[in-house]
């Protein structure tokens, strides 16, 4: 008799570690780049510049390191800021992204089809929203386009910003 054990797939994805995989060197090519993301927050037309206190992900890069079937949460960029992220290895990422005039219709697709009421801490449109920010939830993007809310798709491929 063959006894077949249990298979535990699982996936591993790890997300705000602190640091970069851009060099420092001037030596090393990328290190080199104008788009090296260690120096991008430093440059001359940069408000960022003008912070004197180095804050993670926003003034200092950060690795967020996935692989197959990894995802991460929909959510809103810290400070709401733009997001700049480069692709260092591996398959393309598919990225959706909704454009800022539909965040409303969002919350209240999420409010209405994504939560139950139970998970909702607040009533009103602010409940959905306090949830968003937990960088807990996770739907498919259909969802959103059957209610009408545009949903743009980027692939990045390694190697692209």
């Amino acid at each position: 008799m063959l006894l077949q054990r249990p298979i535990a797939d699982s996936v591993e994805y790890a997300c705000d570690v602190d640091g970069s995989a851009f060099s420092s060197s001037p030596n090393d090519q990328l290190g080199k780049s104008k788009w090296n993301l260690k120096k991008l927050s430093r440059l001359p037309k940069s408000v960022l510049r003008l912070l004197e206190t180095a804050i993670p992900g926003v003034t200092e890069p950060m690795l967020s390191i996935g692989m197959l079937f990894s995802m991460f949460a929909w959510h809103v960029e810290d400070h709401y800021l733009y997001s700049i992220n480069y692709h260092h290895c591996g398959a393309a990422k598919t990225w959706y992204g909704i454009p800022g005039h539909a965040a409303l219709d969002f919350e209240k697709v999420v409010r209405e089809h994504v939560y139950t009421r139970d998970i909702l801490s607040t009533d009103g449109e602010d409940g959905a929203f306090d949830v968003l920010l937990g960088k807990t939830t996770l739907f498919p993007p259909n969802i959103l386009l059957e209610h009408d809310v545009p949903v743009y798709k980027a692939v990045q491929k390694p190697g692209n910003l």
